[in-house]
C-alpha cells in the first residue's frame, strides 16, 4: 500500500443516544446524525417527532459536520503535483441541536410507588470547529457554541450557566493543562474531563431532594442524575456532551443529547 502523508478528517454530530434497559430495552436509535469520512465533505441530517418507549420524547433534531481545504486554489495545485499535500490547511465544524427535549414521566412501576418526574427542556445545541497544524503538532480545536436553555423538573426551573470562553481561548491539550481557570481531572495520561458549565442554580423553589453534584450535576429523586456539558480533551480529540443522564426510577439506563467530536490528524 502506497503511503503519503494527508490530512485525515475527523468529525461527528449525534443529537442523541444510549439505551434504557428497564422497564423495557429501548435503544435510542436515530436514522441518521452526521459523520465525516476520511477525505471531509458535509454531512447533514434532521428529524422530528421522535419517541422512544414511555420516557422519551424530542420535537426537533439537526445535525452537521463539514470538513472542508481552506484553500481550494492550493487543493487545485496539489491535485497537478504542484505543491505537497502537507502545505494545505483544513478546517472541520461540526453541530448539533435538539429542541423539545422530554424525558421521564413514566408511570409507576407498581401501584402506591412515586411517580416518575418530567424534564423538559425546549432547546439544546452545541458546536465545535478544529483547525489543522503543522504536522507533528496539535490541531486548533474551539468550542464555538454550547447552549441549553432553562431545565424543568416537573416545573421546577434549574439554569445552567456557560461559560465557553475559557475553552475559546486555550485551544489544544497543551493550553488546557496550563490553564488555571479550568477545572481538571484526568482520566489516563492522555485524557483530560472538565466542563463548560460554571454553575447550576434554581430559578425559585428548588425540586423536593435534589442535590447537586460538583459544578456540573444534580441528582433528581425517582428519575435519576444528569451532567451538562462535559467535556472530553485529548491530544487528537475534543469531545462535548450537553447531556448525559443516568436513569435509575421507573426507567432505568443511560443516554445522552448533543454529542460532538472533532479534530483531524496528519497521517505519518
Amino acid at each position: 500500500m502506497e503511503l503519503k502523508r494527508r490530512f485525515i478528517f475527523n468529525g461527528s454530530a449525534a443529537a442523541y443516544g444510549g439505551r434504557f434497559v428497564r422497564p423495557d430495552d429501548v435503544v435510542l436509535a436515530s436514522s441518521g446524525g452526521s459523520a465525516l469520512s476520511v477525505a471531509g465533505g458535509r454531512s447533514e441530517w434532521k428529524d422530528s417527532g421522535i419517541r422512544f418507549g414511555k420516557s422519551f420524547r424530542v420535537a426537533r433534531a439537526v445535525t452537521s459536520a463539514t470538513g472542508l481545504v481552506d484553500s481550494l486554489r492550493d487543493a487545485i495545485r496539489v491535485t497537478h503535483g504542484k505543491l505537497p499535500a502537507d502545505a494545505l490547511s483544513a478546517t472541520t465544524t461540526v453541530t448539533a441541536r435538539v429542541r423539545g427535549v422530554e424525558v421521564g414521566g413514566a408511570p409507576p412501576a407498581k401501584r402506591g410507588d412515586p411517580r416518575e418526574p418530567l424534564m423538559k427542556v425546549a432547546d439544546v445545541s452545541a458546536s465545535m470547529t478544529s483547525r489543522s497544524a503543522e504536522p507533528g503538532h496539535e490541531s486548533s480545536v474551539v468550542v464555538d457554541n454550547a447552549a441549553i436553555s432553562v431545565v424543568t423538573f416537573d416545573g421546577h426551573r434549574l439554569r445552567v450557566d456557560v461559560n465557553i470562553e475559557p475553552f475559546k481561548r486555550h485551544d489544544t491539550r497543551a493550553k488546557v493543562l496550563a490553564a488555571k481557570e479550568i477545572i481538571q481531572q484526568h482520566g489516563d495520561q492522555d485524557m483530560i474531563l472538565a466542563t463548560v458549565v460554571k454553575g447550576l442554580a434554581w430559578l425559585g423553589k428548588p425540586f423536593p431532594g435534589a442535590e447537586f453534584i460538583n459544578s456540573n450535576g444534580v441528582f433528581i429523586p425517582n428519575l435519576g442524575r444528569f451532567y451538562f456539558g462535559e467535556i472530553l480533551i485529548k491530544a487528537s480529540s475534543r469531545r462535548l456532551t450537553m447531556i448525559r443522564m443516568q436513569l435509575g426510577s421507573p426507567t432505568g439506563g443511560d443516554g445522552v443529547f448533543i454529542d460532538v467530536d472533532t479534530n483531524g490528524t496528519w497521517s505519518e
